[in-house]
Formats: C-alpha cells, structure tokens, sequence
C-alpha cells in the first residue's frame, strides 16, 4: 500500500546505454517487468553510491544534490483522500 513504508524499486541490470533508453517507454506503460534486465524489490531504504565520475542526482527534473544519497519513507506519515 501507499502508506507500508516500503519504497518500490526497479532496478535494470548490465545492459548499454542505448538499450536503457529503449526500456524507459515500457517502465511507464507498467511491461519493464517483462523485460529480463528489471528487477523489482521492496525496500526500507535506497543507498546510492557512485564509483568515479560525480554524477548529479535529480528528483522531478530538480537537481537534488550529488552521491552518496540516501532514500527513505516515513510510515503513515501523509495523509491522502483518494
């Protein structure tokens, strides 16, 4: 559910940068799944790290900060009527 405090991860293995290009139309028509490189897990936390080269993580298109970065929820935390 929304409110599990649980984040809902798809990960896309070894693959090249054109081909994960190519999956991003299926992970928003909801088929990345079907693809063999999709992994998907629920998870307390994200921790992400960066060998090498920085990178610039962006959330919504904002630029957010740069790695290591952490990601978490918190339970029942946001209340929504649907």
């Amino acid at each position: 559910t929304y409110d599990d405090g649980y984040l809902h991860v798809v990960t896309i293995g070894e693959t090249g940068k054109f081909r994960t290009l190519g999956m991003i139309p299926s992970l928003y028509s909801g088929t990345i799944l079907k693809k063999p490189q999709a992994e998907y897990q629920t998870v307390h936390e994200v921790r992400m790290e960066i060998d090498g080269q920085p990178v610039i993580i962006e959330a919504d298109g904002e630029m957010i900060g740069y790695p290591p970065v952490r990601y978490s929820l918190l339970p029942k935390c946001v209340r929504l009527r649907i």
